[in-house]
């Protein structure tokens, strides 16, 4: 994450722009897929609790439905009495003789049960109970009941169905038996026979007329109503025993949850969370209920949060995708401006920017960078190429300074000693006098470092005829570092400061030591010379000369003057009387390597402790053909 941070968005201000709208979006996206998500949930609660409440009415509705047939049946004898007389007849003799007459009104008691029968197609029987005689009286609709076994099942019923009784009586379903061990559950609704209102019995109950109803054939009315409907339909009556239950576990049991469905609410819990739809019917005494499992609500709206989802999470890519292309798009445009610059900063002023038709920002800044160039490029037509002419004859003009001086210097040594002493000195003085002025007519302005340390053993050697052997010089240097380039004459003007102003004439055991060593890391890949700027500023190696004498030591005051000197960065002076102290020497080398190298580059002067003097020369490490091709082009 850091590293992705680092590349794609720490320095990249589009990115971080086009990522901050992008995070909005994708957070308004998963904020309003929530708030559709909850709609759906909160809608298709609405519509589960609607259908379950319809579902229930339906049911209700049905029970309504049974209950009224069964009192308009009943009302049937009343309504016709003159038709129903034999009827009332049959009911209200103790006795029963076969004979003509009982015939008749039993003929009119099967009709009556007939035409019940076929008033419902959910009606499977319609019995009459004769309470004088004890006798039933029945018609089927299709298989013959097995009357004694519908004694016993009802034999509750019979008991209550007293004089005083006006109201039907409703049972809970039950396992009927029927001729042949055929069984079929049913629920039967029992009405009390009055006598006929012109006899003295109209006031007691002369028989019951029982209608039993199919459990399966009444629900159908509600289940044909859901389609897909995944709860429960129930009704049970005021003892908790089922009369209906569409998944057909709790007939002839009691059910347990009766104070829920006494205080409803619209969210239960019975095994599990449901919702709940309760209606009564007071004049059966049921409760008709409806249980929807809270799961069933959340599995109907799978489908639908997940066509949600698919749109939330494609808009999603779709933001990303845009996000990444707009990413590439705008960081390729500033892309293109950043290498302009780099390369602009590196020295390459033939750098433009291909200009687009769009008048936006970034179209604005590369017309305003080419125009800079342009007029850079001008400038520096007129201006830079009189300076680097200049820099050349300022660097000639401070290597003249230096072999004039020291030739002077070695043709005095070859005189002096011409005078004391015999041939054999002059020619190896004379030798080595012929190397050094080999190295100082030649034009070119680097050498390798092993070259240069051959100047400076040349110069010891002939030093040390003069002075007869006086200084040592101990070079420890490694071998790999020879061919490293440096500029010519930069260590000679230190050695040669260091004998003659660091010992005394009295002094003995004096010692110069030259030590290099290379630091830093180098370039991953340097560029090629041509097209590099400072080699300083694209390899970090550094090599490091150090020329250290045992001698008395620079004064302080001297050293303050130099490094003043050093610090100003001015032209350095033609030879004056204060020429013999060495400044031009040490100052010299110090601007050659500044005007070359850069400011990172040059000489550092420190006094040590114990006596001696430092000098510290920082170059680029970089081998001889590369800082050639560098000082030649830098020249140009």
């Amino acid at each position: 994450m850091i590293r992705l941070y680092q590349r794609f968005l720490r320095q990249r201000f589009f990115n971080r722009i086009l990522l901050t709208y992008t995070l909005i979006l994708v957070a308004t996206l998963v904020f309003l897929t929530v708030v559709i998500l909850d709609g759906l949930d909160a809608q298709t609660r609405a519509d589960m609790e609607l259908q379950n409440a319809r579902l229930v009415e339906a049911l209700r509705g049905s029970f309504m439905l049974k209950d009224r047939e069964a009192r308009q049946i009943l009302q049937q004898l009343y309504l016709n009495p003159v038709q129903y007389t034999g009827i009332f007849q049959l009911l209200e003799t103790d006795r029963i003789t076969i004979d003509d007459e009982y015939l008749r009104n039993k003929k009119l008691v099967d009709n009556f049960l007939a035409s019940a029968v076929s008033l419902d197609m959910d009606i499977t029987e319609a019995l009459i109970y004769n309470k004088r005689a004890g006798t039933f009286y029945l018609a089927s609709r299709d298989i013959l009941l097995d009357v004694d076994s519908f004694r016993e099942t009802n034999a509750t019923v019979l008991r209550t169905m007293d004089d005083m009784f006006y109201g039907p009586v409703i049972t809970p379903a039950y396992r009927q038996r029927y001729v042949g061990g055929i069984t079929r559950t049913l629920f039967t609704i029992a009405l009390n026979i009055r006598g006929s209102q012109d006899s003295k019995k109209f006031n007691e109950s002369v028989g019951v007329l029982f209608l039993n109803f199919a459990v399966s054939r009444v629900g159908q009315a509600a289940t044909s109503l859901s389609d897909g409907y995944e709860g429960r339909l129930l009704a049970v009556n005021r003892e908790g025993r089922v009369l209906y239950d569409s998944t057909d576990q709790l007939y002839e049991g009691v059910f347990p949850y009766m104070d829920i469905l006494r205080n409803p609410a619209p969210v239960a819990t019975l095994d599990r969370p449901v919702l709940l739809s309760t209606l009564p019917y007071d004049k059966l005494g049921l409760h008709v209920a409806g249980f929807l499992p809270m799961e069933a609500v959340s599995r109907s709206t799978v489908p639908t949060r997940r066509i949600v989802l698919l749109l939330a999470f494609a808009c999603m890519v779709v933001a990303l995708l845009s996000f990444t292309w707009s990413i590439r798009f705008f960081s390729r445009r500033v892309r293109v401006i950043n290498d302009a610059i780099r390369k602009l900063r590196e020295g390459d002023l033939t750098q433009r920017i291909p200009t687009q038709d769009e008048n936006d920002e970034i179209s604005v800044i590369a017309g305003n960078f080419n125009d800079m160039c342009d007029r850079l490029q001008g400038y520096i037509n007129r201006v830079y190429l009189a300076e680097l002419m200049q820099k050349d004859a300022v660097i000639a003009a401070l290597q003249s300074q230096i072999n004039p001086h020291f030739l002077y210097n070695t043709l005095e040594i070859i005189r002096m000693e011409a005078l004391q002493s015999g041939s054999v000195q002059v020619g190896r003085m004379i030798e080595h006098l012929s190397k050094l002025f080999r190295s100082s007519i030649n034009t070119s302005r680097i050498v390798s470092l092993e070259e240069e340390l051959d100047t400076c053993r040349n110069y010891m050697d002939l030093y040390n005829i003069r002075a007869r052997g006086k200084v040592d010089l101990d070079i420890r240097i490694p071998p790999e570092l020879g061919g490293l380039g440096v500029v010519k004459h930069v260590l000679q003007p230190i050695l040669e400061n260091a004998v003659v102003h660091g010992f005394r004439k009295d002094s003995c055991d004096c010692v110069v030591t030259i030590r290099g060593e290379r630091t830093g890391q180098p370039a991953s890949q340097p560029p090629e010379p041509a097209q590099s700027s400072l080699p300083g500023q694209w390899t970090e190696e550094r090599l490091v000369l150090t020329v250290h004498d045992n001698g008395e030591g620079i004064a302080p005051e001297r050293l303050s003057q130099l490094r003043m000197d050093m610090a100003r960065r001015e032209e350095v002076p033609a030879a004056s009387p204060d020429s013999v102290t060495g400044r031009i020497g040490l100052l010299n080398v110090d601007r050659r390597l500044k005007l070359l190298f850069g400011p990172d580059c040059g000489l550092d002067i420190d006094r040590d402790k114990d006596g001696g003097t430092t000098v510290r020369i920082v170059l680029p490490a970089i081998p001889v053909r590369e800082m050639e091709a560098y000082v030649q082009r830098d020249s140009r």
